[in-house]
């Protein structure tokens, strides 16, 4: 059995797991175990004292974790190939729930309490979303307009979605019509709408090839680079003051120009009826990274510069330090979950998660208007998460590693529902509104059959356009925990009084192919989780029917 010698403790070990850690008293030992189950009377005392502070804390997380990682290969612990139900005997079984059990309880002993800064963020995330920054806040981030501002004026530049006024004066060889007015020269005057030959639209009011007074900028060429409007206050042609921009993905950021572009603290909103058409109408499964909500950044000639926040759908959040193209992409990025203390930190590209580690939020500050938070190091183990999408032909994700965030929350044992075999169940108390698992799966398209003849795992992914709604699948092969425990939302039972529901949500590993599970109510530890399938009844198994006639 492997073993580390034992480092006198002073101060919480950190160190997370989701294998067995326990702590020999007598030899001064500790010895990490994956398969082994010890059962004696002081388990309890042994773990409680391996929670005893260290000051050397950090060299007795990297020895056990680098022990841990001799047994990250959770496809083929002690032996037992878990992609063969066949090898899987009932002491292993009860092995891997007490091996599991003691996991999370020392996820839960091992996490700091950091409840203040996480609710500090949360509650200044909240706000910024619900209120956007103060509008003295952003003034004084407002500069002195500049005629020469033509001179310095940055062009379009492919990959970068930059909120800027392209034009500041127009010559008659770049004008394709004129909608109103004309002077003696062929200008436009006063309210009048350009076209150009880019295929851009120019709306305001005209005095010699220049706008004045309130107008707006939109068109064809100003699309293609992710822009559909500028619009605000302009002088001599160029916009400057408290305007407003619009992506084509629907989301509108309203702040102050300075000479043509957005700058100082801004929050990026989707309006409801543009967002939902925008993400509608592309293949979620190829342009899964528009698919959020709110972004919060501070804002330098017409890119997010700094600090940058990225909400996803379902409360979780992509944060760090943007790059020169204003995304978020580098090595120091981070996914925080809707705990907004649990994260993945690692290398991003354009909030894409391409590898990233187990960490918690330790610290935070401020930048700008901008809060910023900071993770714990070292990392708290070498298990790589990445993002890992389903389709239709199967998995890419490691199907046999437990999401961290659901794993401090849920466990599976047997149901507390008559005939109803497994079922979740809660391992904390959780509050009204707390995401507390997760349901992924294979994903279909709309209205294609399905591999698998069993549908008692398919689920929508949108409850309202069903059935023109993709769908999630988890094959017959899949749904035991020996061979895929990447989510656990598909043990959850239904019931027509239910404490949970189904909501989209957006997981930095499963893309849009998860369902998030939200608390309806407080739920106490060790209550089951239940959801409302939801099935229509006429269509529905017999249980389903005979339970619905028993309301």
């Amino acid at each position: 059995m492997p073993t580390v010698e034992a480092i006198p403790t002073t101060s919480k070990s950190k160190c997370l797991s989701q294998d067995e850690i326990l702590i020999d008293k007598g030899s001064q030992r500790v010895s990490i175990e994956t398969g082994e189950s010890r059962r004696n009377s002081d388990q309890s005392d042994l773990i409680s004292d391996h929670r005893a502070h260290s000051t050397n804390q950090k060299k007795l997380i990297t020895q056990l974790v680098n022990h841990l990682n001799d047994f990250s290969d959770k496809r083929n612990l002690n032996g037992y190939d878990y992609n063969q139900e066949d090898q899987i005997t009932q002491y292993d079984q009860e092995n891997r729930e007490f091996t599991e059990i003691t996991s999370r309880q020392q996820l839960k002993n091992d996490f700091p309490d950091k409840s203040e800064i996480s609710k500090s963020i949360k509650e200044w995330l909240n706000e910024k979303t619900s209120h956007g920054f103060l509008r003295w806040v952003q003034a004084k981030y407002v500069a002195e307009i500049s005629y020469e501002a033509e001179e310095e004026q940055i062009d379009f530049e492919d990959g970068v979605v930059r909120i800027f006024d392209p034009y500041y004066a127009v010559d008659l060889d770049d004008i394709a019509s004129i909608e109103g007015k004309l002077d003696k020269k062929g200008y436009p005057l006063n309210r009048a709408s350009v076209t150009t030959h880019s295929g851009d639209t120019l709306i305001g009011i005209w005095r010699n090839g220049t706008r004045c007074g309130n107008g707006k900028s939109l068109g064809e060429n100003m699309a293609k680079y992710g822009l559909e409007l500028v619009q605000g206050p302009y002088g001599n042609g160029i916009l400057h003051g408290f305007g407003r921009g619009k992506l084509n993905t629907g989301h509108c950021f309203e702040g102050f120009f300075n000479n043509g572009y957005l700058e100082g603290p801004v929050v990026g909103v989707p309006e409801p009826q543009s967002f939902l058409q925008a993400h509608q109408e592309h293949n979620l499964q190829t342009k899964d990274f528009e698919y959020l909500s709110h972004r919060i950044s501070n804002f330098k000639k017409g890119l997010p510069s700094g600090y940058a926040w990225q909400e996803l759908l379902g409360g979780g959040w992509i944060h760090g330090q943007v790059d020169r193209k204003g995304e978020l992409t580098g090595d120091n990025i981070l996914y925080l979950y809707p705990d907004f203390f649990t994260c993945l930190v690692g290398k991003f590209k354009k909030g894409v998660m391409l590898e990233a580690r187990l960490s918690y939020i330790e610290s935070l500050g401020w930048e700008n208007e901008i809060m910023f938070v900071e993770a714990h190091y070292p990392l708290l183990t070498d298990h790589v998460y990445k993002y890992s999408p389903s389709s239709s032909h199967g998995f890419t994700v490691d199907t046999l590693v437990p999401d961290p965030y659901e794993s401090m929350r849920t466990e599976v044992r047997r149901s507390s529902i008559l005939g109803a075999g497994e079922g979740l169940f809660a391992t904390r108390d959780i509050l009204q509104g707390d995401i507390v698992s997760f349901y992924h799966g294979l994903r279909y398209p709309a209205r294609t059959p399905c591999k698998n003849k069993n549908y008692d795992y398919q689920i929508f992914l949108d409850w309202v356009r069903a059935p023109d709604s993709d769908y999630l699948d988890i094959p017959q092969e899949f749904t035991s925990t020996h061979t895929y425990r990447a989510s656990l939302g598909h043990k959850i039972n239904h019931s027509f009084h239910s404490n949970c529901e189904f909501i989209k949500f957006f997981h930095p590993s499963f893309g849009s192919q998860v369902l998030g599970v939200r608390a309806l109510k407080d739920i106490t530890t060790g209550e089951e989780f239940t959801v409302n399938y939801k099935y229509d009844v006429k269509d529905s198994p017999e249980w389903f029917q005979q339970l619905y006639l028993d309301i």
